[in-house]
């Protein structure tokens, strides 16, 4: 299913018209669904959760896609 969405996505941005909210609805999708694995599947148990570093590379993260959005204008 990944590998099938991976290729989609591909067709779609190399077929697919370019208009902004497309775009933006695809990085928002693919940046939900990693949030989403590493919250269920990738965070330790509560005892064993280190919620500092989840949140400052949830920061990171965060300020890395606004960075691309403003240098690649996006």
């Amino acid at each position: 299913m990944l590998a099938g969405a991976t290729f989609l996505g591909c067709i779609m941005g190399v077929f697919g018209p370019s208009s902004g909210l497309l775009i933006e609805s695809m990085i928002a999708f693919s940046s939900g669904a990693m949030l989403f694995n590493v919250i269920s599947k990738e965070l330790p148990f509560e005892k064993h959760a280190h919620l500092p570093t989840f949140l400052i590379s949830s920061l990171v993260y965060a300020g890395t896609m606004i960075s691309l959005k403003a240098f690649f204008n996006w």
